[in-house]
């Protein structure tokens, strides 16, 4: 699945009649007329994030109201992200467009940011029942931040009108499923011991 996911996206990106640092999934969905095969490529790496989460939060140790409360959140920016995706971002200066994709840029980068605020909070909650793994959680999460920060301004065009390439949005989803991942598999390593 971590490895179907990028690759599944890296192909959909490339569907463009432009090169890819040209192209934006939300120029891609709406100017390049690929919404469905960029739908499908969201929700899978939603379903990849989601699926990590889930095994994570049990591996880790959550009670079942922090697992509910972690899957809500998750959930909402999902669903922010697929309404954000749906608003039509087309790059037009009448007016009505105008609003519209103002509206799909603000709600769309929301919910980009809000995933990895989810991460971190995941983390943050970890530190008060199992620092080492909290500790290992935390340089993964600061690892994502600097890869991230390091796709956003070097895997874009200057002299393209997108704000975030697509090769750089689906790098910035690959890390936030990885980051989840890496939780998971970091949960054997320093496994929760309870306190007798």
């Amino acid at each position: 699945m971590f490895i179907v996911t990028p690759a599944v996206s890296l192909f959909v990106i490339t569907r463009g009649k432009q090169s890819a640092l040209y192209n934006s999934l939300s120029r891609l969905a709406w100017t390049e007329n690929l919404f469905a095969p960029v739908l499908i490529c969201v929700l899978l790496n939603m379903f990849t994030f989601a699926f990590a989460e889930v095994l994570a939060l049990k591996k880790i140790g959550f009670i079942k109201p922090m697992k509910i409360v972690f899957l809500t959140l998750t959930a909402i920016v999902f669903v922010a992200g697929v309404v954000g995706l749906s608003i039509p971002c087309r790059f037009t200066e009448e007016p009505h467009d105008v609003a519209l994709r103002n509206a799909h840029i603000t709600v769309s980068t929301a919910s980009f940011i809000s995933i990895f605020v989810v991460v971190l909070l995941i983390t943050a909650a970890i530190w008060f029942f199992n620092r080492r793994l909290a500790l290992l959680a935390t340089f993964v999460d600061a690892f994502t931040i600097i890869c991230g920060l390091f796709a956003l301004y070097q895997v874009n065009d200057p002299t393209s009108f997108v704000i975030t390439s697509a090769p750089a949005q689906v790098c910035l989803l690959t890390l936030y499923n990885v980051s989840m991942a890496m939780h998971f598999f970091g949960a054997f390593i320093f496994p929760h011991a309870p306190k007798k």
